[in-house]
């Protein structure tokens, strides 16, 4: 049953895109996990914030709109705000202006 089960999370894991070998004793494996998913969360920020600047200011190159989230989501973290309403921000201020 064990077995079963762990080649059921494995499986599971393996849909969401984690890519973990471990039993399921090891704590490691759910960590991977998790780890995996918020890495997933945040490029899925990052490009939505990304395109939400491209939309604002049409001359803003995709890799200079990319390396902008960064800069935003790097500050949501730092100062416990959520990605989106800084990037709302930015844009109300400035259109994603550099100038």
């Amino acid at each position: 049953m064990k077995k079963f089960f762990t080649a059921c999370l494995t499986v599971y894991f393996l849909v969401v895109g984690v890519t973990a070998e471990a039993d399921l004793g090891s704590s490691d494996f759910f960590v991977a996990a998790k780890n995996a998913n918020a890495h997933k969360r945040n490029e899925a920020k990052r490009q939505a914030i990304a395109a939400l600047l491209r939309r604002y200011n049409k001359k803003l190159t995709e890799a200079r709109a990319y390396e902008y989230a960064i800069f935003i989501i790097q500050a949501s973290d730092t100062f416990g705000q959520e990605p989106f309403l800084i990037a709302s921000m930015v844009v109300c201020e400035s259109s994603a202006r550099s100038d």
